[in-house]
Protein backbone atom coordinates (compact mmCIF):
# COMPACT_ATOMS: atom_id res chain seq x y z
CA UNK A 1 0.00 0.00 0.00
CA UNK A 2 2.75 2.61 1.03
CA UNK A 3 4.72 1.60 -2.08
CA UNK A 4 1.60 1.79 -4.64
CA UNK A 5 0.77 5.34 -2.84
CA UNK A 6 4.11 6.50 -2.69
CA UNK A 7 5.14 5.96 -6.35
CA UNK A 8 2.02 6.87 -7.16
CA UNK A 9 2.81 10.54 -6.07
CA UNK A 10 5.92 10.80 -6.97
CA UNK A 11 5.68 9.53 -10.70
CA UNK A 12 2.69 12.15 -10.90
CA UNK A 13 4.65 15.24 -9.87
CA UNK A 14 8.10 13.66 -12.12
CA UNK A 15 5.38 13.56 -15.46
CA UNK A 16 3.95 17.02 -14.76
CA UNK A 17 7.27 18.44 -13.97
CA UNK A 18 9.06 17.02 -17.12
CA UNK A 19 5.58 18.24 -19.12
CA UNK A 20 6.51 21.97 -17.31
CA UNK A 21 10.27 22.06 -18.37
CA UNK A 22 9.83 20.35 -21.81
CA UNK A 23 12.60 17.43 -21.29
CA UNK A 24 12.23 13.75 -21.09
CA UNK A 25 10.54 12.17 -17.84
CA UNK A 26 14.90 10.64 -16.99
CA UNK A 27 15.64 14.71 -16.82
CA UNK A 28 13.54 15.77 -13.74
CA UNK A 29 14.10 15.22 -9.88
CA UNK A 30 12.19 15.92 -7.30
CA UNK A 31 14.56 17.33 -4.29
CA UNK A 32 13.78 16.61 -0.54
CA UNK A 33 15.22 18.07 2.44
CA UNK A 34 14.27 18.46 5.57
CA UNK A 35 15.03 20.57 8.60
CA UNK A 36 15.36 20.41 12.84
CA UNK A 37 11.52 20.27 13.34
CA UNK A 38 10.91 18.08 10.81
CA UNK A 39 9.48 20.36 7.72
CA UNK A 40 10.08 19.15 4.50
CA UNK A 41 11.01 20.81 1.48
CA UNK A 42 10.67 20.17 -2.12
CA UNK A 43 12.32 21.38 -5.07
CA UNK A 44 11.61 20.81 -8.83
CA UNK A 45 14.93 19.92 -10.42
CA UNK A 46 16.34 19.42 -13.87
CA UNK A 47 19.59 17.45 -14.39
CA UNK A 48 19.71 17.51 -10.48
CA UNK A 49 19.79 21.62 -10.76
CA UNK A 50 17.12 23.12 -8.39
CA UNK A 51 14.78 24.88 -11.02
CA UNK A 52 12.17 25.89 -7.45
CA UNK A 53 10.83 25.27 -4.33
CA UNK A 54 7.33 23.48 -4.98
CA UNK A 55 4.52 22.34 -2.57
CA UNK A 56 3.36 19.29 -1.78
CA UNK A 57 0.14 19.33 -3.47
CA UNK A 58 2.44 20.14 -6.80
CA UNK A 59 4.01 17.14 -6.37
CA UNK A 60 0.89 15.40 -6.66
CA UNK A 61 -0.60 17.30 -9.16
CA UNK A 62 -3.48 18.19 -6.93
CA UNK A 63 -5.36 21.65 -6.09
CA UNK A 64 -6.74 19.50 -3.27
CA UNK A 65 -5.61 16.65 -1.40
CA UNK A 66 -8.97 14.98 -1.02
CA UNK A 67 -7.34 11.39 -0.06
CA UNK A 68 -5.23 12.58 2.44
CA UNK A 69 -1.87 11.58 1.02
CA UNK A 70 0.28 13.97 2.43
CA UNK A 71 -0.73 12.60 6.17
CA UNK A 72 0.75 8.99 4.59
CA UNK A 73 3.55 10.30 2.81
CA UNK A 74 5.13 12.69 4.96
CA UNK A 75 6.10 10.25 8.23
CA UNK A 76 7.36 7.97 5.54
CA UNK A 77 9.84 11.09 3.68
CA UNK A 78 10.82 12.09 7.66
CA UNK A 79 11.26 8.37 8.47
CA UNK A 80 13.61 7.69 5.37
CA UNK A 81 15.58 11.05 5.89
CA UNK A 82 15.96 10.24 9.13
CA UNK A 83 17.17 6.59 8.23
CA UNK A 84 19.86 8.20 6.17
CA UNK A 85 21.04 10.84 8.51
CA UNK A 86 22.03 7.79 11.60
CA UNK A 87 23.43 5.33 8.55
CA UNK A 88 25.80 8.21 7.25
CA UNK A 89 26.48 9.35 10.62
CA UNK A 90 25.59 13.43 9.81
CA UNK A 91 23.05 15.57 10.49
CA UNK A 92 19.78 16.40 9.62
CA UNK A 93 20.57 19.63 7.35
CA UNK A 94 23.43 17.26 5.60
CA UNK A 95 20.95 14.82 4.21
CA UNK A 96 19.00 15.29 0.88
CA UNK A 97 16.78 13.06 -1.32
CA UNK A 98 15.63 13.13 -5.16
CA UNK A 99 13.11 10.63 -6.40
CA UNK A 100 13.77 9.90 -10.07
CA UNK A 101 12.15 7.99 -12.85
CA UNK A 102 14.26 5.77 -14.69
CA UNK A 103 12.63 3.22 -17.34
CA UNK A 104 9.56 3.40 -15.19
CA UNK A 105 11.28 2.74 -11.41
CA UNK A 106 10.72 5.48 -9.06
CA UNK A 107 14.20 5.49 -7.07
CA UNK A 108 16.01 7.50 -4.52
CA UNK A 109 19.22 9.34 -5.27
CA UNK A 110 21.30 10.10 -1.34
CA UNK A 111 23.15 12.66 -1.25
CA UNK A 112 25.20 14.24 1.77
CA UNK A 113 26.14 17.48 2.08
CA UNK A 114 25.64 17.79 -1.84
CA UNK A 115 27.68 14.82 -2.79
CA UNK A 116 25.79 11.75 -4.33
CA UNK A 117 26.37 8.66 -2.12
CA UNK A 118 24.12 5.87 -3.70
CA UNK A 119 20.39 5.00 -5.08
CA UNK A 120 18.21 2.48 -4.68
CA UNK A 121 14.78 2.00 -5.53
CA UNK A 122 11.84 3.09 -3.92
CA UNK A 123 10.76 -0.43 -3.22
CA UNK A 124 14.28 -1.49 -1.92
CA UNK A 125 14.33 1.65 0.12
CA UNK A 126 10.89 0.92 1.88
CA UNK A 127 12.17 -2.70 2.29
CA UNK A 128 15.17 -1.71 4.01
CA UNK A 129 13.00 0.34 6.55
CA UNK A 130 10.32 -2.12 6.75
CA UNK A 131 7.87 -0.07 5.13
CA UNK A 132 7.07 -2.18 2.57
Amino acid sequence: MILGITEKIFNAGLKKFSIQENTELKNIQIQISMDNSGNLKYNKCVDYEIKNEVTFLQVMDKKIDLLGYKGIATPVIQESILHFVKELQCEINDVSIFMTNQNGTVYVMIYKKGLFIRHLSLKQHLNNINLE
